[in-house]
């Protein structure tokens, strides 16, 4: 299962028409967390966007919220970011990349 967390934009103005339809649509960050915790073993993937709109986490600390399930460590789908805020894309992206390289390292002992 893949998630789509974004608060205007639908998957298909992310992906290919091939590959849209497997994709799940969230508008609001609590009701992905909630999906994501809950169904946790069954998701393969994530997308996400960071502005949210006003009032709400945005895709950043979603991910924080994520990395901290993990203890650090990259959770066993794929994480990719489809914010058009490159500061944010930027943020999100090493985040990523620290909680591979503590999963690698751990998986290296």
């Amino acid at each position: 299962m893949k998630l789509y967390l974004d608060d205007i934009r639908w998957p298909s103005d992310t992906y290919p028409l091939s590959a849209y339809k497997e994709w799940r649509l969230f508008r609001t960050p609590d009701e992905f967390l909630y999906f994501l915790e809950e169904n946790w073993e069954d998701v393969d993937a994530i997308s996400l966007d960071n502005d949210l709109g006003p009032g709400v986490k945005e895709g950043r600390q979603v991910l924080a919220e994520i990395e901290e399930w993990c203890e650090g460590i990259h959770p066993h789908f794929q994480i990719g970011v489809h914010s058009a805020n490159p500061v944010a894309v930027q943020e999100m992206n090493l985040t990523i990349k620290r909680m591979k390289e503590r999963k690698d390292a751990q998986q290296g002992q």
